[in-house]
């Protein structure tokens, strides 16, 4: 089987970059043996929900679903335990899904403009996790547990208004994150 592989532009998450494996589209591999596939996108399917067929595919390490409809994620994502890039920018996330902190090997996380207000301690699981991009939500607070996230390199907040106080407190609490952050608002405080 030919593969297409399509390069990704991610402004600020390098790991994604450094892909050593094809991305398949999910029309290339419905034939495929799931044991040699290693990235699958979705994006721009407008999928309000993945196929069951997608738990076969238990050597991923890539999975793209931006720009879908998608709300929840189904359990079976739980049980992709070699996952280390989860995409699913521009969906209709509310609820950060819970599925994601059952996967220890992710490395990134990109759920920039869902509407998801809060996430969950849980995190703390995903212990492999370098880069957070949670820009374009509603978060009001982080959590506790994402400060020991010790891998932690990069969180993108951008596009949520935060004041100056709160925005001290994440950059104090963490120096050695690189915080992606829009100016604070003196309305906040």
């Amino acid at each position: 089987m030919l593969a297409t592989f399509f390069l990704l532009s991610i402004p600020y998450f390098s790991l994604a970059q450094k892909l050593e494996y094809p991305i398949y589209r999910w029309e290339e591999i419905l034939n495929a043996s799931p044991d040699t596939i290693y990235g699958i996108s979705f994006a721009k399917k407008r999928q309000t929900e993945l196929p069951v067929e997608l738990s076969k595919f238990i050597n991923l390490r890539y999975l793209n679903l931006n720009k879908n409809k998608l709300q929840f994620l189904p359990e079976f994502i739980s049980e992709l335990k070699g996952l280390e890039v989860f995409q699913a920018e521009k969906n209709d996330f509310e609820i950060f899904p819970h599925a994601l902190t059952d996967l220890p090997q992710l490395k990134i996380i990109n759920l920039h403009q869902n509407k998801i207000s809060a996430i969950p301690e849980s995190i703390q699981n995903c212990s492999n996790l370098e880069e957070l991009d949670l820009s374009d939500n509603d978060i009001e607070k982080l959590p506790d547990a994402v400060f020991e996230l010790k891998t932690l390199k990069v969180i993108d907040l951008s596009n949520i208004r935060m004041g100056p106080r709160y925005q001290k407190e994440l950059t104090s609490r963490r120096p050695d994150i690189k915080w992606i952050l829009d100016p604070p608002c003196d309305c906040m405080d």
